[in-house]
């Protein structure tokens, strides 16, 4: 099976969420954070009428190299995600969906004859 190929749609898309996960790893109070997302969303609304696509694409790769650049060399990364400080931490004492469902229907029934 091929793998699909990113539109340039979703490559922006992607660069827009990368970029505000670095300011957020730039700024710590949550205004100054704010106001550079603001000005990062508004640096992204200038060109997206663009039509010409070879010039779209040339904006998209100087954004990418922009972002490689200016990225933070320590970014926050959420604690259970791949990476963070507890990922698959508590893996064997999770409950599995099967016995999820199980445990979610018995307290339905519970609930409906109490």
């Amino acid at each position: 099976m091929a793998a699909a190929y990113l539109t340039h749609h979703q490559k922006v898309l992607r660069l827009y969420k990368k970029s505000l996960r670095h300011i957020e790893s730039w700024c710590i109070f949550r205004d100054k954070y704010r106001f550079y997302a603001c000005l990062l969303r508004a640096r992204f609304d200038e060109n997206k009428h663009e039509k010409d696509m070879m010039k779209a694409t040339m904006m998209l790769k100087a954004g990418e190299e922009e972002f490689w650049a200016n990225q933070h060399p320590q970014p926050y990364l959420f604690p259970d995600s791949p990476g963070g400080t507890s990922y698959e931490r508590y893996e064997c004492y999770k409950v599995s969906y099967k016995l999820k469902c199980i445990l979610c229907s018995r307290c339905a029934v519970l609930l409906l004859f109490s």
